[in-house]
């Protein structure tokens, strides 16, 4: 367990450095309760690991905006870009051409500044991505220069075994047996909230059932020699997937194995995997935030220190129930929409999962049975959509950590008590976690006082939630993203929102508006009010439960005027805190607003037009002092939102502001 250890340590310093340096302490009480138990010398070594950890980060290249030059080498390859790893970091080259392979030397002479890209809330974010890949700056060559061009490209091969694959089924085996991703299929989602995404992509979970498949029918000579080919297999695929994580996960796993077979020093399993880990995060310690790391190693652990001893038909159907139970919590975090057939229709996937990756190898030497696997695939994909279709989903929204940490915690007395056979005890451990859990599926029937400026990206989103009253102002809009059903509607599942008792357009330009008639169509939305439906109320004032909005445009629209001077202006408050939501409303009806409310004072002040320079005058901003100022825009927005002339009058009279192009999604509790 020395080695077990030690990674352990290691992980806690790099946890530390990444979220909070008071982590730290916990190495500090695992190094008391080791020294006490007299491994004084070993428990010292142990605390440098946490500090050695802590400080890779700290003194890990992260990249250097002010470079002109780069000479390094691809690390990665994708479709449109690939990354270069260089002496003073990693960098993120776009690639369109795809001229650039894998192990290439290149010299680059261009431009380098921070990675950034439009981003939604619920929606990938790439950005986020390439942090887990230790990427920060992105470098624009203008001039492309090959210290070795590598020849070899897994393009030409995976053309050749796909070739004779329905567009469908291309994407199928391309997730199959490269890795890549399932989303330009139509069923993507379906099989997202049944949760097989992963089981239906390359991993090493189809890679070593086909490797412990043969090992039945081998004497022990062959056996012997079956390592070397196991390694020459996990090759070809490191090879294929573009050296994908994973596989460099079994292929360090099967070297450690056979280095520990063939050593005087035998070590564990568990010792082998806490190597591999250990390795994987000094190389790459950013990876420790990517799912490619802590979907399977946390797994990998419980299993190795909780082996299941018993074998044959049940004991194969509780390993894969536990693997269930073990990933709930991972499931809701992913898809907050739990489908009640999600655990039968996984447990009759997996298998079916190792079958089509068995046949799917058939491609590499005879492409035309592309033909007959097209039906298979094809049937799973209309069962997962017929199956998708049928109303059997629960929401367990996002659960709170502490929710999780108690799952585990349950969790892990199970398996102690089963490893020294409790059974009684065992199965009440195993029912009080289940118990548990589902708690999580009850409706939210509580109160909540708080104020939501959703990351629509260049739009304008507002969630009002007072006490169990859902009310939202402006939808946002985007002609290249779907809104919607894939920003909003997660968004509102991830919190328990299984309704909107109101929406309210400030006014009709798209990225405030054009997520409303799909939201409609795909969500529980109980009224919808425009501008105009408030100045028909006494003082433009409507009452939404004991919530009061108020409209300060008082001008009606017309023809005349364009969209922005037509936009509402809500005031409301909750609790003690009071605010003003502008829409796009130009610096003339601030003034005229000014005229009608002289004493207006605002706490939480939705900037006007994402931040433009037609609104926020600095007259009307000193005169409602705001204590703090949101805006919303995009990111890298074409607009150029928000316009310099606003930070400054912002910064000139000491607001705070905040903005969802910099933060994401940013929530104000009353």
């Amino acid at each position: 367990m020395a080695i077990f250890f030690a990674f352990l340590f290691f992980l806690i310093g790099l946890l530390a450095y990444l979220f909070s340096p008071f982590l730290l302490l916990l190495s500090l009480l695992l190094f008391l309760y080791l020294y006490f138990y007299r491994l004084e010398s070993f428990s010292i070594y142990l605390l440098f690991l946490s500090l050695f950890g802590f400080l890779l980060l700290f003194i890990l290249p992260k990249g250097d905006e002010s470079k002109t030059i780069l000479d390094g080498i691809c690390i990665a390859r994708k479709n449109s870009y690939y990354v270069l790893l260089t002496f003073s970091g990693k960098y993120l080259i776009p690639d369109t051409g795809g001229e650039t392979t894998l192990f290439s030397l290149v010299h680059l002479e261009g431009k380098c500044n921070p990675v950034s890209f439009t981003h939604y809330e619920s929606i990938f974010n790439f950005k986020d991505y390439l942090k887990t890949q230790g990427v920060f700056y992105q470098f624009e060559a203008k001039k492309t220069t090959y210290y070795f061009h590598n020849p070899l490209s897994n393009t030409f091969l995976k053309n050749y075994a796909l070739s004779f694959l329905n567009p469908e089924s291309k994407t199928f085996f391309s997730s199959l047996l490269c890795g890549d991703s399932l989303y330009d299929l139509e069923e993507n989602k379906a099989l997202g909230e049944l949760g097989i995404l992963s089981a239906l992509s390359l991993s090493g979970f189809h890679i070593s059932f086909f490797l412990n498949l043969p090992k039945k029918f081998l004497n022990k000579k062959q056996l012997k020699r079956y390592p070397y080919f196991e390694l020459v297999f996990i090759c070809f695929f490191l090879f294929f997937s573009n050296y994908r994580y994973a596989i460099r996960r079994i292929f360090l796993l099967r070297i450690a194995h056979l280095t520990s077979d063939k050593s005087k020093y035998k070590l564990s399993y568990i010792n082998q995997l806490s190597l591999v880990a250990f390795v994987m995060l000094i190389i790459e310690p950013y990876s420790i935030l990517s799912g490619s790391f802590y979907y399977p190693f946390p797994l990998l652990f419980t299993l190795a220190l909780f082996p299941e001893k018993k074998k044959g038909v049940m004991a194969n159907l509780r390993f894969m129930g536990f693997i269930l139970l073990f990933y709930l919590p991972y499931r809701l975090y992913q898809s907050p929409s739990f489908h009640l057939l999600s655990p039968f229709f996984q447990i009759l996937i997996i298998p079916f999962g190792h079958l089509l990756f068995i046949l799917g190898l058939l491609l590499f030497v005879f492409p035309p049975i592309g033909i007959i696997l097209n039906y298979p695939v094809m049937g799973l994909l209309n069962i997962t959509k017929v199956i998708g279709n049928v109303p059997f989903s629960i929401n367990g929204g996002n659960p709170p950590i502490f929710f999780v940490i108690i799952y585990y915690l349950l969790l892990a007395i199970y398996l102690i008590l089963k490893t020294y056979n409790f059974s009684k005890e065992k199965n009440l451990a195993l029912y009080t976690s289940l118990i548990f859990f589902s708690l999580t599926f009850i409706p939210d029937y509580f109160p909540h006082y708080k104020v939501t400026f959703i990351d629509v990206g260049q739009g304008d989103c507002t969630l009002i939630q007072f006490g169990r009253f859902n009310l939202l102002i402006d939808t946002g809009g985007n002609k290249k993203v779907d809104i919607a059903n894939d920003c909003l509607i997660p968004y509102f599942k991830k919190n328990k929102i299984s309704h909107l008792d109101a929406i309210i357009i400030t006014h009709p330009d798209f990225d405030h508006y054009g997520a409303l008639e799909p939201l409609k169509a795909s969500f529980d939305v109980r009224n919808v009010f425009w501008h105009d439906d408030f100045l028909k109320e006494e003082h433009h004032k409507k009452f939404f439960s004991d919530l009061a909005i108020e409209d300060l445009n008082s001008l009606p629209g017309s023809n005349e005027m364009d969209n922005n001077s037509k936009s509402g202006v809500y005031l409301f408050q909750i609790h003690q805190t009071s605010f003003l939501i502008m829409g796009d409303a130009p610096k003339e009806i601030e003034e005229n607003i000014l005229k009608e409310h002289p004493s207006l004072d605002i706490d939480i002040l939705k900037v006007g037009h994402h931040g433009s320079n037609t609104s926020s005058g600095k007259n009307f901003l000193k005169a409602i002092s705001p204590k703090l100022a949101i805006i919303s825009c995009g990111e890298k927005n074409t607009y150029g939102h928000p316009h310099k002339e606003v930070i400054f009058n912002l910064e000139s009279l000491h607001i705070p502001y905040r903005r969802t192009d910099t933060e994401g999604t940013i929530c104000l509790y009353c």
